[in-house]
């Protein structure tokens, strides 16, 4: 079915015809206006934090990273209320941003509506949850000074200024608290 509604829709230009529903423009900003990613120090405390899941779609790969291996911080969400949990491999890859409406001392088991953005750092390739309640987190209250919970979406992220998307798996995460982003 969805097969035939793209086929039908792709032959619409060549008879002249346009579609009765546009997609709208994503209200995130271009990819070359968003800053750099911060330099995130490793993911390591007395007890490291790890990244696992997989994504599906344009960046087709299972990320499964923990210790030295993962780069991972905390920061407040600019201009608003919040924090943002920073994910991304030492060697350079995807770089997972987790925003939630609850400031880092207040993360605890629970769950909350997360804004979800990936950008591929070698490609400058983003897509993001923006403007839409599809994803979440499920936080888990672990011994010590961890950050730790589930990333889950009920969709595709769409890419950011152009077609495309990805599908996140659910991604298991944990993080130390003390690991703030310079």
């Amino acid at each position: 079915m969805l097969w035939l509604l793209w086929y039908s829709s792709a032959q619409l230009p060549e008879r002249g015809l346009r579609p009765a529903l546009a997609l709208p423009r994503s209200p995130v900003a271009a990819p070359s206006a968003l800053p750099a990613p911060p330099r995130l120090p490793a993911c390591v405390a007395t007890r490291p934090g790890f990244l696992r899941g997989r994504i599906y779609g344009e960046l087709e790969q299972s990320i499964a990273l923990a210790g030295e291996g993962l780069r991972c911080g905390l920061s407040q969400r600019p201009g608003e209320a919040g924090t943002r949990l920073l994910f991304a491999p030492a060697t350079g890859g995807p770089l997972l941003v987790i925003g939630v409406p609850a400031a880092a001392d207040e993360l605890r088991a629970g769950e909350l509506p997360a804004l979800v953005t990936l950008a591929d750092q070698g490609s400058g390739r983003f897509y993001s949850s923006a403007g839409s309640e599809r994803c979440w987190v499920r936080f888990r209250a672990p011994p010590g000074g961890l950050i730790a919970g589930k990333l889950y979406c009920a969709g595709a992220l769409p890419a950011v200024q152009r077609r495309g998307s990805v599908t996140l798996s659910e991604f298991d995460f944990s993080l130390p608290r003390a690991a703030a982003a310079p």
